[in-house]
């Protein structure tokens, strides 16, 4: 009678070796496909945004001021619980009832807990605690680089989440700064993948604008805002666009053959003005003579982690 033969202790090493190499090989591209649906969710959602922000062009012959995210059910929690005169402050498009809520971050898995925040003190909140940008359950999308015309933190109080999507919960900042920042002897600084960013602009009322002293970008006042750019973040491993400047770029400076007085600190990050990409920005605003360009982005040379940018030209950059 034949005995049934087995197989090998090489044979099954050979086949373990082979089963091995198939999944090094398909884990990662696994991976990266999901990073990317997920990537192509934020671009899908970036628009949904920009659709409500031409509405409120539509209705009110001028673009919204600024964005900040969140729903129609976080931001009444924050007006109840926040002092005058604070409690002032809503997302424009949520206000008037041009969008219910923000669209869900597709990096941000509401199972694990959604979007933490750590304030400076040290107190760890529950999901979009203290902040409505974030929705209830910290899982919208919301804008993560600081307006620098109109919703900031104080440096020393403000907040940072803490993603609990991940093996290891991770601290990133938002609010004080956003964008990646990976330059030479710089400290790496992250957005929040999923998170978007807008800012909109138009010609200065020289006469409102308070120009005494020391002028900073906040010194100034829009006639109206006729412009806007609107860009949404990738995976905190993805490049992305350069689209804007990050802090530390210098001043800007006068536009060619203009008379603008003035040099404006760049303390935030910047999204106008375009330049020479050596610290040497121009003015971003209106161009007081024919024929200067008004520029839409203000690259710096630094991987920024932008998929998408959106402006009122209809314009549409996917990285």
């Amino acid at each position: 009678m034949k005995a049934e033969r087995g197989f090998s202790l090489v044979e099954l090493l050979v086949v373990i070796t082979i089963i091995g190499i198939l999944a090094a090989i398909a884990i990662p591209n696994m991976t990266k496909a999901r990073i990317k649906a997920r990537e192509t969710e934020v671009k899908a959602n970036l628009h949904i945004i920009q659709v409500a922000v031409e509405r409120f062009y539509t209705n009110e012959n001028e673009y919204p001021r600024y964005l900040l995210g969140g729903s129609n059910t976080s931001w009444p929690v924050f007006k109840a619980r926040t002092p005058p005169p604070n409690n002032a402050i809503y997302d424009p498009l949520i206000e008037f009832a041009y969008i219910d809520t923000y669209p869900k971050n597709p990096f941000v898995d509401e199972d694990k807990g959604g979007i933490y925040l750590a304030m400076t003190g040290g107190d760890v909140n529950t999901p979009a605690s203290g902040d409505p940008r974030f929705g209830l359950k910290g899982t919208v999308m919301p804008n993560t680089v600081d307006d620098p015309l109109f919703f900031t933190t104080t440096q020393g109080d403000y907040a940072e989440t803490v993603n609990q999507t991940i093996k290891t919960p991770q601290l990133v900042n938002y609010g004080f700064f956003g964008g990646v920042k990976l330059g030479s002897g710089e400290p790496e600084v992250y957005t929040i993948p999923g998170s978007f960013f807008y800012r909109a602009e138009g010609k200065i009322d020289m006469a409102s604008s308070n120009l005494a002293g020391n002028i900073t970008r906040r010194s100034f006042v829009f006639t109206s805002y006729e412009r806007y750019i609107l860009g949404g973040f990738g995976h905190d491993t993805t490049k992305g666009l350069d689209a804007f400047r990050l802090t530390g770029a210098g001043v800007y400076r006068n536009q060619p053959n203009t008379t603008f007085p003035y040099e404006v600190p760049l303390a935030l990050p910047e999204v106008f003005g375009g330049g020479d990409l050596q610290n040497n920005p121009y003015f971003p605003y209106e161009p007081t003579e024919d024929g200067v360009k008004f520029w839409y982005g203000a690259p710096d040379g630094l991987e920024d982690g932008l998929v998408i940018v959106y402006t009122d030209l209809g314009e549409n950059i996917t990285f």
